[in-house]
């Protein structure tokens, strides 16, 4: 099963320069390259506009109450899993956390971008997750900034596309 984590941020543009690679734009460890892939889910290209910038319009418009501009969910794949060393193995990896956003954080912008310049080597992604909804401009539920919420619902999408050595939900349960 993927490893997934997720936590709050109050400043959104630090979060997105911090998963972009800021200006320099290099990995950890030496690595010549950050992002292996990368992708949004209701969001226009970089290009268009910076994502920092369109999902600001959305912070303007937020409640007072919500100190939190973006959740970053971080999912890290095993080598067995995905084959950081393999380019198709990003795609899928930016494929399924499209898919993830989509499904589990509807009407949400969310950056994501697949990194493979960790300690381990290993492929991973950072969602970075608008907190304010383009529908109605509330904050995320209470359940979905829960680890056991993203843990369960990334491998609901995860076993859809890679073989997973141990489904989340049977952890879950167990430990319930």
């Amino acid at each position: 099963m993927p490893y997934t984590r997720i936590t709050p941020s109050r400043n959104g543009r630090e979060a997105i320069q911090y998963a972009l690679g800021n200006e320099e734009n290099k990995g950890h460890n030496g690595n010549e390259v950050r992002n292996l892939a990368v992708g949004t889910v209701g969001m226009l290209p970089e290009e268009v506009m910076s994502y920092e910038d369109q999902m600001q319009v959305y912070w303007n418009k937020a409640s007072s109450r919500n100190k939190n501009q973006v959740r970053r969910i971080i999912t890290s794949f095993s080598k067995e899993e995905l084959d950081p060393s393999d380019p198709k193995s990003a795609e899928i990896a930016l494929t399924m956390l499209q898919e993830h956003a989509r499904t589990y954080y509807p009407g949400r912008q969310v950056l994501i971008c697949i990194q493979a310049d960790g300690v381990g080597g290993c492929l991973h992604g950072h969602e970075i997750v608008n907190n304010v909804s383009m529908i109605d401009g509330k904050g995320c539920t209470d359940e979905q900034t829960k680890f056991h919420y993203v843990a369960k619902t990334v491998d609901e999408v995860a076993k859809k596309y890679i073989q997973l050595s141990m489904d989340y939900k049977d952890k879950y349960d167990e430990v319930t």
